[in-house]
């Protein structure tokens, strides 16, 4: 800022503080009360000076955020939280879809539609009743069921050996530790 405009902006203040202590002063001679009266000044030497401060062409903004964020910082996994979730706590309705459309996925890839009425038992044994449920009825539904939903698709993805349409696979649950790589046979030359 050079000083020509620094004279100016100090006048335009100046000025301002005369005009308010004097309006304000006319104000408590007239009946209002002293704290009104400053309130009075203070108010116009606030309007004051950002009306100066526009006048002078100035555009105070706040500088621009450097964020970096990384995957699965804690802003991200803050932001997927409070997108899951509506204002009365229940699930919102994009994720419930979301989830949908990954059942749907993980389900027909098994010979199962979600969406056939015939395939509903084979449906609701693979996934659980509660995940079932939170995918095909309509309404406001529990964080509780959103999780139990997502650890249902996930078992789906662990379950490598079972059949389609619902059946058990074998009694023997699925590890969640992928099997360890069985070394190569060595070569002899």
């Amino acid at each position: 800022m050079n000083p020509e405009d620094r004279r100016h902006r100090r006048a335009a203040l100046l000025w301002t503080v005369a005009i308010a202590a004097g309006l304000s002063g006319l104000a408590f001679f007239a009946g209002v009360t002293l704290p009104l009266s400053v309130l009075l000044a203070v108010a116009i030497v606030a309007v004051g000076t950002v009306l100066t401060m526009l006048a002078a062409g100035h555009d105070e903004r706040w500088p621009e955020a450097r964020v970096v964020l990384r995957s699965g910082a804690r802003r991200e996994v803050a932001r997927l939280s409070w997108s899951m979730a509506e204002d009365d706590g229940r699930v919102s309705d994009a994720a419930v879809q979301r989830l949908r459309t990954l059942a749907v996925a993980r389900l027909l890839g098994r010979g199962i539609d979600l969406a056939d009425p015939a395939d509903r038992q084979a449906a609701e044994y693979a996934l659980g009743t509660s995940a079932y449920r939170l995918l095909t009825e309509p309404g406001r539904h529990r964080p509780e069921a959103l999780l139990s939903c997502v650890s249902a698709i996930e078992r789906l993805d662990r379950r490598e050996g079972a059949p389609a349409g619902g059946a058990p696979a074998s009694p023997q649950p699925a590890s969640p530790l992928p099997a360890s790589p069985q070394p190569a046979p060595r070569r002899t030359a």
